[in-house]
């Protein structure tokens, strides 16, 4: 599971960004950094990126189960905390995703299941050679947006090459439409 959020932080919130970066996870980051992992639990990890048009935060854990309350984020424990650290980030949120990523199709079946999808807006489809995902690409509760990917036997790097590849098109396609919008209006 994990949970990315895409961020536009304008230049009065970098230094508070930076602050509460180090709260978590060190003092005294070099402030040219664009790129930070650290661990936050056994099994789970946090990486900040900051891209010249936004910031990305993901935090990932590998030991939550698709049991029935899934699609709710964990409201005890590190997982609970990092994820309410990591919402009190500055900046506008512009994308916010929940991921899912399971070992085949039939573990994603009940997965999908659980997602509450609307069935006119479902897209599935394979990348790669065989790694399949599920989305409607809309916000549900939380403010998340939900996709599902099914490895079906793809090694771990290419499992993560096609989420990186999903969600940096629809990251671009969010910053393209913001972009188009302030034109519009001015």
């Amino acid at each position: 599971m994990a949970f990315q959020t895409v961020r536009l932080v304008d230049e009065n919130d970098r230094e508070k960004e930076w602050l509460i970066l180090e709260q978590r996870c060190a003092s005294g980051l070099d402030r040219n950094l664009r790129h930070l992992e650290t661990e936050w639990s056994a099994n789970g990890r946090l990486a900040w990126e900051r891209h010249s048009e936004a910031v990305t935060t993901t935090l990932t854990s590998t030991s939550v189960s698709a049991d029935a309350q899934f699609w709710s984020a964990p409201d005890v424990g590190p997982f609970s905390d990092t994820l309410q650290w990591m919402q009190t980030l500055p900046g506008l949120v512009i994308r916010a995703t929940h991921i899912v990523v399971v070992a085949n199709d039939s573990y994603a079946e009940p997965v999908v299941d659980r997602a509450d999808f609307h069935p006119g807006h479902l897209v599935s489809c394979i990348i790669g050679d065989s790694v399949r995902i599920w989305s409607d690409f809309r916000i549900h509760a939380g403010g998340y947006g939900r996709l599902v990917v099914a490895a079906n036997g793809a090694a771990d790097g290419e499992v993560s090459r096609s989420i990186q590849r999903i969600q940096e098109l629809g990251n671009y396609r969010n910053l393209s439409l913001l972009e188009g919008a302030q034109r519009s209006i001015a």
